[in-house]
């Protein structure tokens, strides 16, 4: 239906060919999120900061001053974030079962905030800050549902914007890849795999399931 690709690559099945690379090297340091253990890793020995978008940044402090306050923590250092590819985190659900996820860049996640309630938004950037002790944060992006529909599926929009905030702390994320979206191809747009991103819309897969 979409070649291979969605859009969290723009390479098809490039996600499947880096899974080697992946699981070459763990790091051993452990953070903490709210009364999770948070596990960050890295590829490599490359500076992850120089992969960062920079547009990403945009209000960075005054967005991370809000992810701290949803720590309930109010004063924060002025020491410099370490971005990560991907990292790892133990999540307890309401019946006490604890489920352990990985979460990478480009990763679809259902996030549970106390401003913005429940919602489905993609990881653009995982960092640790150091202030009393080292947290661990996410940025995002957010799916917002549209009234579309394609092949009994709803279509999402892709909020690259400022509308809403991007940062949060890692604890919001409740679910990793529980939802499947595919790039919403325009005739023209999208030739042999290589999606044209600037149309930012993409149905949300209804017939993915989750093996159990």
């Amino acid at each position: 239906m979409d070649g291979g690709t969605d859009f969290q690559s723009s390479k098809s099945s490039s996600g499947f060919m880096s899974i080697s690379q992946h699981l070459k090297r763990l790091m051993s340091d452990w953070f903490i999120a709210k009364d999770k253990k948070v596990n960050v890793m890295n590829d490599g020995n490359e500076d992850v900061n120089e992969d960062v978008n920079l547009s990403l940044l945009t209000n960075f402090r005054a967005e991370l001053a809000l992810a701290y306050e949803d720590l309930e923590k109010y004063i924060i250092s002025n020491n410099q974030p370490s971005f990560f590819e991907y990292a790892s985190f133990v999540y307890i659900k309401e019946s006490s079962e604890a489920i352990r996820y990985a979460l990478h860049i480009g990763d679809v996640v259902s996030i549970d905030t106390d401003e913005f309630g429940e919602g489905l938004a993609t990881v653009q950037g995982i960092f640790c800050h150091r202030s009393d002790q080292i947290f661990t944060f996410i940025i995002i992006d957010w799916f917002e549902s549209t009234s579309l529909v394609k092949l009994d599926c709803p279509i999402y929009k892709l909020q690259t914007g400022r509308s809403r905030r991007k940062i949060f702390p890692i604890s919001v994320v409740n679910a990793v890849n529980r939802v499947h979206f595919i790039h919403n191809c325009n005739d023209g747009e999208c030739i042999g795999g290589n999606h044209d991103f600037r149309n930012k819309t993409y149905i949300r897969n209804m017939y993915y399931f989750n093996t159990v």
